[in-house]
């Protein structure tokens, strides 16, 4: 906020292009999945443990380069202002990469029906939609930059700048901490401790980095790739994912795995079914578990009238979920279904994704009375 207007504008459009450029690389990786044969969803790089590891050893640079420890290719005597430019622009770019990464398992209760018809369109619809997508995203910030009077809503630069900074090192250090979460889940817990050390060490390199930088700012570029190249072999051979042992899907307060098979037996024994479709990644799926599904007031209902609960996890690739997520227009979690066992041939109801007790009571009461056993 401090810079010429034109410095303003340019990192504005800069971060909007790394949003709208990340997700055409997303929707040309969802284009090449496809023509392989693969179903995808949105979100579903999420199922992955190698992208889940890439975007912690991100974070925990992006960290460490808050708290100061290290500083990449800015302020070196010897490079003129047009390098130290576009790296400042290469850096908002990256923010809106970072964005779009962070952004997908938040945002399918928003996008579901734009994305559910992207992932079935031709593939130059995929690529409008997703691109439309990343200008939406992009667009608060942009306009903040664009307006002549856009800095006027933002603070004037000082010391306090250098506390925020530092703040946000912790901010990001709790995503690296949700992630690695997600990781144990999906790769087990001696993946994710294999991980954890070779962050440790991805830690020590970077600091080994700074101190380097500080005695020898004219190498910094030499410095710089092998800093790089090390913490690269660093992950490469500590870090080994063949023998992952995934934990078992998450079931609690009368759940069990959700199947085909399981659905027709409960409507065989005459009893609903509700079938919760979540993924450990997915925020609004996890809203949905602990504020609204595991209440006394829902739990007592589905035991009134005796309600078979399955939850289909999708944390990890599951070709059968993802086919009825599919058959249902959605593109990803969360999806909540109800079977009526009175209308066992007939299409169950679809929950709203976002869910709230009156919903589910509504639905629960919309069912034929079943007599106890």
């Amino acid at each position: 906020s401090g810079g010429k207007r034109a410095q303003v504008v340019a990192h504005g459009l800069a971060y909007a292009a790394g949003v709208v450029g990340a997700m055409l690389a997303l929707a040309a990786l969802v284009l090449a999945l496809k023509a392989a044969g693969e179903q995808v969803g949105w979100g579903f790089q999420f199922q992955e443990p190698r992208f889940l590891i890439g975007l912690c050893a991100l974070l925990v640079a992006f960290a460490l380069n808050c708290f100061g420890a290290f500083e990449v290719l800015s302020g070196a005597a010897g490079l003129d202002r047009a390098v130290r430019a576009r790296q400042g622009l290469a850096r908002s770019a990256m923010e809106g990469v970072l964005a779009v990464a962070l952004a997908t398992p938040c945002s399918a209760p928003f996008l579901g029906s734009a994305v559910a018809y992207a992932l079935t369109a031709p593939a130059y619809v995929t690529l409008l939609v997703f691109a439309c997508v990343g200008i939406g995203l992009a667009l608060p910030l942009l306009l903040l930059c664009l307006l002549p009077d856009g800095r006027r809503f933002v603070p004037r630069p000082g010391a306090w700048m250098g506390w925020v900074k530092q703040a946000m090192g912790f901010a990001l250090l709790l995503t690296v901490v949700w992630l690695l979460w997600l990781l144990g889940r999906s790769a087990g817990v001696d993946a994710q401790a294999q991980v954890m050390v070779a962050l440790l060490a991805l830690a020590a390199i970077a600091w080994v980095y700074g101190l380097a930088l500080s005695r020898m700012p004219s190498r910094q570029l030499p410095l710089l790739v092998l800093a790089l190249l090390t913490a690269g072999g660093v992950f490469y051979l500590g870090v080994d994912l063949r023998a992952a042992r995934p934990l078992a899907a998450p079931v609690g307060h009368g759940y069990a795995p959700w199947s085909h098979a399981a659905v027709r037996a409960a409507l065989a024994a005459r009893r609903p079914v509700f079938v919760d479709f979540s993924a450990d990644w997915c925020i609004t799926c996890k809203y949905n578990e602990r504020h609204v599904l595991a209440q006394p007031r829902v739990l007592a209902a589905f035991a009134e009238h005796q309600v078979v609960l399955l939850r289909a996890d999708w944390s990890r690739r599951d070709a059968a979920i993802r086919s009825v997520l599919q058959s249902f227009g959605r593109p990803g979690v969360p999806m909540v279904l109800l079977y009526d066992p009175a209308k066992p041939a007939g299409p169950p109801q679809l929950l709203p994704e976002i869910l709230s007790e009156e919903v589910v009571l509504q639905a629960l009461a919309s069912l034929a009375p079943q007599p106890l056993p």
